[in-house]
């Protein structure tokens, strides 16, 4: 039929050029995320996380969300024990760090993001690589609204080859 599969919360905001201080923010408390998923499974709905940092996914995973959308942009050992503990799966959308790196002059970002776009895509990489040798349900696809170069779904595999 038709309807939503999941329901997906904003439990972090930001891009990864964002400043420091949007990026520590969490958009729920732990109450509100056990409420939300509580809530969602009972009606039979699945919960999913946007996040950006490895606090936000944390905070999300461990009061019971399904699945942690995007993930920390820089390498954290931590992120995949994480997921292993709690049992969410993760999609990673490599692909709009991939647009944003590709784009950098076009749409001039500084040195220092540029620098945070190139390091984020192998570092994502590096932990695509660890969460599926650890068996973590990983998922492919994307939910930007970014222009359709970066949101076409195909291009979504591209930064994974």
């Amino acid at each position: 039929g038709c309807g939503a599969d999941f329901i997906t919360i904003y439990t972090g905001e930001g891009w990864p050029i964002a400043s420091e201080e949007v990026l520590r923010r969490l958009g729920f408390s732990g109450e509100e995320i056990q409420a939300i998923v509580e809530e969602a499974h009972r009606q039979g709905y699945r919960v999913i996380a946007h996040t950006m940092t490895l606090p936000q996914a944390r905070h999300a995973a461990e009061n019971g969300v399904d699945r942690v959308e995007h993930g920390p942009y820089t390498y954290e050992p931590e992120f995949v024990p994480m997921l292993q503990k709690t049992g969410a799966s993760w999609c990673p959308t490599l692909s709009h760090l991939h647009w944003f790196f590709e784009e950098r002059e076009k749409l001039r970002l500084t040195p220092e993001v540029a620098a945070r776009m190139g390091n984020g895509l192998p570092a994502r990489a590096r932990m695509l690589t660890a969460a599926l040798d650890a068996g973590i349900n990983v998922l492919s696809r994307t939910d930007t609204r970014m222009p359709p170069k970066a949101a076409h779904k195909g291009h979504e595999h591209e930064p994974q080859v």
